[in-house]
């Protein structure tokens, strides 16, 4: 019994190598894993190169998006600005800190603190 045990391990040992000599013998196979393994690694477009690139064009088109929303704000500003003399002043005073002549002006900046 164990001599019929063993001649039929033995024959799956050599049915399981033949699986594999199919393998290794199919030139199809050979030459598709050669394709693969040279486009992923070796290839001046391999694919980890296409994924960086697409990273940074979709990186872009956020700082574009960000940069037309600041653009607008920047307009709408201008109109206020623009618009009259009290936005004007005020805008000077509260952005740049302009004062006139007779006027003191202190500017508290949060988290900062002076010796």
């Amino acid at each position: 019994m164990k001599h019929e045990e063993l001649d039929e391990e033995a024959l799956d040992e050599i049915r399981s190598s033949r699986i594999w000599l199919r393998f290794i013998r199919n030139k199809y196979l050979i030459v598709t894993a050669f394709f693969l393994v040279w486009m992923a690694f070796f290839d001046n477009n391999n694919w980890m190169y296409l994924e960086r690139l697409t990273n940074e064009a979709n990186q872009k088109k956020a700082d574009r998006a960000w940069y037309k929303r600041e653009i607008e704000q920047v307009k709408k500003e201008y109109q206020e600005i623009t618009s009259s003399i009290q936005a004007m002043e005020k805008f000077g005073r509260e952005k740049y800190f302009m004062k006139r002549p007779d006027e003191d002006v202190y500017v508290f900046f949060e988290g900062e603190v002076t010796p």
